[in-house]
């Protein structure tokens, strides 16, 4: 998922599988020099299947789709707030 807060731009990958469990590290990426190379944060999601940023009154979210937790399907996902710096 990309979108862009205050100018700068942002990508949300949503990790579902590492080859060996379903809650992985899923990372947001920063755009720096024209590439998303910057890790601007790592967040713990279970069988994340996407991500969706939206915006209410001036504060941005990224919610995630968390799919499965190497247990059960039946899982919460998850609404963040976005902060910078």
């Amino acid at each position: 998922e990309h979108f862009e807060v205050d100018g700068t731009h942002y990508l949300a990958v949503a990790n579902y599988f590492d080859d060996v469990a379903y809650s992985v590290q899923s990372t947001i990426y920063e755009l720096r020099e024209g590439r998303f190379e910057a890790t601007f944060q790592q967040i713990g999601t279970h069988g994340a299947t996407d991500w969706e940023h939206f915006e209410v009154n001036g504060t941005h979210y990224l919610a995630v789709a968390n799919y499965n937790n190497d247990v059960t399907h039946n899982i919460q996902s998850t609404v963040y707030v976005l902060r910078q710096g």
